[in-house]
């Protein structure tokens, strides 16, 4: 069985953002030894750090120590401690410490391309700016007020792996484009 949780957490705001999610943690003090548990919660951990703006995380930082080598008298239930660690990534060469970075969302671009079996060149490139979304249509124009209210993923805002998801589905589900891809350039942790 579980015994003492904790966690070691070398920067400071994603501490801050574990502890206020405590109570959704899948490892809980007496819970029994499940192998499954841990793996989910790495996964719960990317993903509330996704969703808080930490686009380049992955649950490859979370590590768990396990010390099983606490004694009691009734041997009918053995206990562990677990340890969650989450590690910062490699230090960029010439700095002594690497660290997990916040990504804000610089700049959104929604286009709608082409059939993919006509040339470019055979269509006309409309462009347009709705509430700080630039909406580039070849060929078959879309209400930019109907897509503004699709789209989830704002300008300004710190990415969130949800946002893009929703963003996507919603697309999705208005059934007139064939495919919805995104594309990220993660420069400048814009």
């Amino acid at each position: 069985y579980l015994r003492n949780i904790s966690y070691q957490v070398r920067d400071f705001n994603i501490d801050s953002l574990l502890q206020r999610a405590k109570k959704e943690a899948d490892l809980k003090p007496l819970q029994r030894y499940d192998g499954d548990a841990f793996e989910s919660e790495r996964i719960r951990i990317e993903t509330l750090l996704r969703k808080s703006g930490y686009y380049g995380f992955s649950r490859q930082y979370v590590s768990f120590l396990v010390n099983d080598t606490i004694s009691f008298p009734d041997t009918s239930r053995k206990m562990v401690d677990i340890l969650v660690r989450v590690d910062n990534p490699p230090a960029p060469a010439g700095q002594s410490q690497g660290r997990h970075t916040p990504y804000t969302v610089e700049s959104v671009t929604f286009e709608v391309l082409p059939p993919a079996t006509l040339p470019d060149s055979l269509f006309r490139k409309d462009a347009t700016t709705w509430n700080g979304i630039n909406y580039i249509f070849t060929g078959r124009r879309f209400s930019p007020r109907i897509l503004n209210s699709k789209i989830r993923v704002r300008p300004g805002q710190l990415y969130s792996q949800e946002d893009e998801r929703l963003t996507q589905r919603q697309l999705s589900l208005m059934d007139q484009f064939r495919f919805v891809n995104y594309g990220f350039d993660s420069t400048g942790n814009r």
